[in-house]
């Protein structure tokens, strides 16, 4: 007789490490024991295919007995790391509470030059949402919320405010009219200022803009955009133009819903979630978009695998067009839940103008980073597909851009 005590029990055993949150704090053991009793069901109906008297459920009885065992792993290893992260989060709203004061001391003794004013005011608005980040973790702490959200949540609170502590230390620092020591000419100087100019707009640009993660988390392919097809018969392009133009390059492939991020010496634009066929041709309209996923606040590739776990199964892509004029390797870090790089907040819907009126020169470039994700079953975590099978070229054409590049 089938044994089905023994799989209710081991029904019973994972459900009940899924209700503690094994799922997500322990996956590795949590997905042991669902792959233990999935080996255990197979195994049942192929004795249950046989004739009653041929017939033996010893095998399926072990390692249904395995099942109880690896979900109690993962609840002991749930209750330690929820423990753990308490502790880490804790000391975090810590340090993140000193870190804050002394961003608000440096931000006081700031110069407040004619340039300078609005980016200091925005600095100052990045130190309240910081402040705000970290109250509402510390009541979260208090509240017994999930502790794996509050670490998300002050992680990149933490890192925003040591960076603009870093910042503001280096602009105080920097000497009152500090000037080319070595020009020689009205020209040298005048060229030195134009860069002194493009170190102002991209500290301003980071201190107001949300951030894109660096460096970058690899991607499944990538394709650098050929400079003509950028410049066209504009030799002397702004980068402020440029995000207009693949604003609208973007909007003919069909991206409706784009997000703008402060990069090193640039920016990055950030295509909405798709769904995608193996080869990399987009799925019909209403596939395409009808994901059925909440839209990540942040770009992260964690917060997008999070988010397709409601999606049907699939190919899923998200493209980043990053402009820069300076040289990036990708990360090689695995992300998982507990890993990766999390943003304070979602990406601006627009580029503020007046910050990227700089010329597209030689010095900057365009590279193209496409995140492709694969979801086997709805019950599967999805992962990221490294390397993709299709080239990144080969991506952009099949999506349209590339013709619109090309236009």
């Amino acid at each position: 007789m089938a044994p089905q005590a023994q799989i209710d029990a081991a029904n019973v055993s994972i459900e009940a490490a899924k209700t503690a949150g094994a799922d997500r704090y322990a996956p590795e053991s949590f997905n042991a024991a669902s792959e233990a009793l999935k080996t255990a069901l197979t195994a049942v109906e192929e004795q249950n295919s046989k004739f009653a008297l041929f017939r033996n459920y010893d095998a399926s009885k072990t390692t249904l007995a395995s099942v109880a065992t690896l979900s109690t792993k993962a609840v002991e290893e749930t209750t330690a790391k929820k423990e753990a992260l308490k502790a880490e989060v804790n000391q975090a709203t810590v340090d993140l509470g000193a870190i804050i004061v002394a961003d608000k001391e440096l931000l006081a003794k700031a110069p407040k030059g004619k340039e300078g004013k609005a980016a200091l005011e925005a600095i100052g608005q990045e130190i309240a949402v910081v402040e705000t980040v970290n109250t509402e973790v510390t009541a979260g702490v208090a509240n017994n919320e999930d502790i794996l959200t509050l670490s998300d949540k002050i992680k990149p609170a933490v890192e925003k405010a040591k960076a603009i502590n870093s910042e503001l230390t280096d602009v105080i620092a920097k000497p009152k009219g500090y000037r080319n020591p070595i020009s020689q000419t009205k020209k040298e100087d005048e060229a030195f200022l134009d860069q002194d100019s493009l170190e102002i707009a991209d500290s301003i640009a980071a201190s107001t803009m949300p951030h894109f993660p660096w460096p970058p988390p690899k991607a499944s392919t990538t394709v650098k955009i050929p400079r003509n097809l950028i410049v066209k018969s504009n030799p002397n392009i702004l980068l402020s133009e440029i995000a207009k133009q693949f604003e609208s390059i973007l909007g003919k492939a069909g991206y409706d819903q784009i997000s703008y991020y402060y990069f090193p010496s640039g920016f990055a634009i950030v295509s909405q979630l798709e769904q995608i066929n193996k080869d990399g041709t987009p799925k019909s309209e209403e596939s395409r978009w009808n994901n059925k996923y909440e839209k990540p606040k942040v770009f992260n590739l964690e917060s997008y695998i999070r988010a397709l776990f409601t999606a049907q199964p699939g190919y899923f892509r998200v493209i980043a067009f990053i402009f820069t004029s300076k040289p990036f390797n990708q990360s090689d870090k695995t992300i998982t839940k507990e890993t990766g790089d999390f943003l304070i907040h979602a990406g601006s819907t627009v580029l503020p103008k007046k910050i990227f009126d700089i010329p597209f020169s030689s010095d900057y470039y365009c590279m193209a980073l496409i995140y492709e994700f694969k979801q086997v079953t709805i019950n599967d975590r999805p992962t990221l597909v490294d390397p993709s099978t299709v080239s990144g070229k080969t991506h952009l054409v099949n999506t349209k851009i590339w013709k619109e590049l090309e236009k």
